[in-house]
């Protein structure tokens, strides 16, 4: 057997790694960097009745709800604002009208309560001096017997007051604008906002109420 000694193996030469090419911007040339853009959601299925209710709210309390409709629309407005900035609702703007239309309407409530409570004590205050009984001794009348048909007449719990222009007996008129005051059904008479003629005699210079028709 010969020796047979096997010829060196070639190793293959080895290629160079090339240098990785890094872009260097010039010193005045800033970088800018394009953000991508937005991701929108698709409005489906908008939570869009607590809006409406607020308008229609809004709308009604001027006809016939007046307080409740208004805290409602205010509310359910503020409410349907919120999910339209969330992006739950696509109708802001509906929801903005009828939480300022409640706004309005409570404001206007709240003035025409304080007005209603005035004119309430003002004429409670008036129908108090009037069916006073000192008013039958300040109508100037001498003593005797009078009628008139009242242009006036109201009541006050059990008290009645009837203003008129008083003429005598001989249906002429003796004096403008006088005032009698009585109480209880005898001198009030028993349909005391459908009278049309009343009775009183003067008497020391003091009015008393006979017959009320």
């Amino acid at each position: 057997m010969s020796d047979q000694t096997p010829p060196p193996s070639e190793e293959p030469e080895s290629v160079p790694t090339p240098e990785p090419v890094v872009y260097t911007p010039p010193a005045d040339q800033p970088v800018t960097y394009t953000p991508a853009p937005p991701v929108t959601v698709p409005a489906t299925g908008a939570q869009n009745g607590t809006g409406t209710a607020a308008l229609i709210f809004g709308i009604l309390q001027f006809f016939c709800i007046p307080l409740i409709g208004a805290i409602l629309a205010i509310v359910l407005g503020r409410i349907g604002i919120n999910k339209a900035k969330r992006g739950e609702a696509s109708n802001g703007g509906m929801a903005k009208a009828g939480f300022w239309l409640g706004i309005v309407g409570l404001i206007l409530t709240i003035i025409g309560g304080i007005i209603a409570v005035f004119v309430l004590v003002f004429a409670v205050n008036t129908l108090s001096t009037n069916t006073d009984a000192k008013v039958n001794s300040e109508t100037g009348l001498a003593d005797g017997q009078y009628q008139m048909d009242p242009s006036i007449n109201y009541t006050l719990n059990d008290r009645c007051g009837f203003t008129g222009d008083p003429y005598d007996a001989t249906m002429t008129v003796v004096a403008k604008g006088v005032t009698v005051s009585g109480s209880g059904t005898t001198e009030c008479g028993t349909a005391t906002m459908d009278v049309s003629v009343v009775r009183f005699d003067v008497e020391g210079g003091v009015a008393r109420i006979i017959q009320v028709q």
